[in-house]
């Protein structure tokens, strides 16, 4: 059956109502790419997909100079840039499905030629890259953790989606399985932060076509087997399909280390190194960074004088602001004619203090290194590795992802659909080169569209069976009447649950 593809481009020029710009649509490229399970907790930074649309600049509507363009008000002065954009596609039935959502980043102008029309190239940023520049600082005390108030890895990072300063409301995360007993931000990047979380985790967060941002769990992956396909590719699909062993990430063995924390003496977290001076009926702030993150601020004292010593504790107030490593102190002196000398000035509280580290060492009991030698992979600096637990549970995952070559796969230039989208489980087929159907999660996509190419995608894809995906034939589970050991097929016996 043929295809008919039709692009729809969208912006909204003003932040808020979309434009249709298709009738000037020339062409569209982007990329989407995730680290690979288990990969992903040694690099805890993410990727940003992009997209590059190009339309054209009839009567100049895309110049932020020209005067008379009806988006002058909007694009002038770099005004284009954070705007929303969408690109979507509509195959064969009519119905529109996003390929990218994201903001423009700086739009380029091409010049004319008497042969050619002008062009404009729009660079453009999936929605996390507004919470990579964003960066917020956690108020009040640090999330604590423990028997009374367990907290995950959903619930911190959902806590910063739906921060005031952040309130990002499109996202989809799955159950935390690590607990993370404390945790704090100061001025950092909220997608930073969760980059580090997820990898902590051994899970992994990306955005899809439609701009929800999707974290998925260690258990999403290891659990392969039970995730639905969205397609299982043929030779009929593809017009090349390579696939590659590769021991870029082979290891016998894993270290985590971490850093456990625990709640200090109330004591002084911080004081001035000089007197501070609020002038007569006048108010003066003062940032105050802590020696130490504090989970408790029991006290802001001082002592307000005049210059000859006199006290002036009727006449100045002070209202903190706390944050978890910073408190913004704001004096107001209502003295009408002498200025506040603030002495003895100190903030106490009950700190959050590092302990010493811990690793826990896993080593590979595959029959893979019976008679090889190999290396050790090692995880150290991300601070939410809190456990000895913690850190035993990733080197274990750690292991099980690194102990054998893995297989690769890249399916190039396959009739393009946007539900083929990074972290989807794939089915491959092809009787040339492989017996049966091998399981895969795609890895990246880059894809493309224009009116004489159609809409195109190449995808790249890891073997499931490179991240321990869970085989049900390998396992019983514990609760389920009737599973027992005796009914698994595979040699290595283990326990879901």
């Amino acid at each position: 059956m043929s295809r008919t593809i039709t692009p729809k481009v969208l912006i909204a020029w003003d932040g808020t109502s979309y434009v249709d710009e298709t009738v000037n649509f020339v062409s569209a490229s982007g990329s989407a790419k995730i680290t690979a399970p288990g990969n992903s907790i040694v690099s805890p930074k993410g990727t940003v997909d992009n997209m590059t649309v190009v339309l054209y600049n009839r009567d100049r509507r895309y110049s932020p100079l020209n005067t008379s363009s009806a988006l002058y008000g909007y694009i002038k002065n770099g005004g284009a840039y954070h705007r929303p954009i969408r690109f979507e596609v509509s195959i064969t039935d009519g119905a529109f499905t996003r390929v990218f959502t994201g903001v423009i980043k700086i739009p380029v102008e091409g010049t004319p030629t008497p042969k050619q029309e002008g062009t404009v190239s729009i660079e453009c940023r999936s929605m996390d890259e507004l919470l990579l520049q964003l960066k917020i600082s956690t108020t009040g005390p640090a999330l604590q953790a423990g028997a009374d108030n367990p907290v995950t890895e959903k619930e911190i990072i959902t806590n910063l989606l739906t921060h005031p300063d952040v309130n990002f409301t499109n996202y989809a995360i799955d159950n935390g399985f690590f607990t993370i007993p404390y945790f704090w931000m100061d001025d950092e990047s909220v997608m930073e932060e969760i980059w580090a979380i997820a990898a902590a985790c051994g899970g992994v967060v990306f955005t899809e076509p439609d701009g929800r941002l999707v974290y998925k769990n260690f258990q999403y992956w290891v659990t392969g087997y039970n995730q639905v396909k969205v397609k299982t590719f043929s030779r009929s699909d593809f017009t090349d399909l390579k696939i590659k062993w590769t021991d870029d990430d082979l290891y016998s063995a894993a270290t985590v280390e971490a850093s456990p924390r625990s709640l200090g003496e109330n004591s002084v977290l911080w004081e001035p190194d000089e007197d501070i001076t609020v002038p007569a009926n006048g108010t003066r702030e003062v940032l105050a960074r802590l020696r130490q993150a504090a989970y408790f601020i029991d006290e802001v004292s001082y002592q307000p004088v005049t210059s000859a010593g006199g006290s002036l504790l009727s006449y100045v107030n002070v209202v903190p602001t706390i944050f978890a490593q910073r408190v913004k102190l704001v004096f107001t002196n209502t003295h009408p004619t002498q200025a506040a000398n603030i002495q003895t000035l100190q903030i106490k509280g009950i700190p959050v203090v590092g302990t010493p580290t811990i690793e826990e060492t896993v080593e590979s009991t595959d029959a893979f290194w019976t008679t090889r030698k190999g290396r050790t992979r090692t995880l150290r600096n991300n601070v939410y590795v809190q456990s000895r637990a913690h850190a035993r549970g990733l080197a274990e995952f750690l292991v099980n992802a690194s102990e054998k070559p893995k297989v690769m796969y890249t399916i190039v230039n396959t009739p393009g659909n946007p539900a083929y989208s990074v972290g989807k489980l794939i089915g491959i087929t092809d009787s040339k080169i492989i017996s049966g159907e091998r399981d895969a999660f795609i890895t990246s996509v880059n894809w493309s569209y224009t009116n004489a190419g159609g809409y195109v995608q190449t995808l790249e894809a890891i073997d499931i069976s490179a991240v321990l995906a869970y085989n049900p034939s390998d396992y019983f589970t514990i609760g389920v009447i009737g599973n027992t050991l005796s009914n698994c097929s595979g040699t290595g016996k283990r326990a879901y649950y």
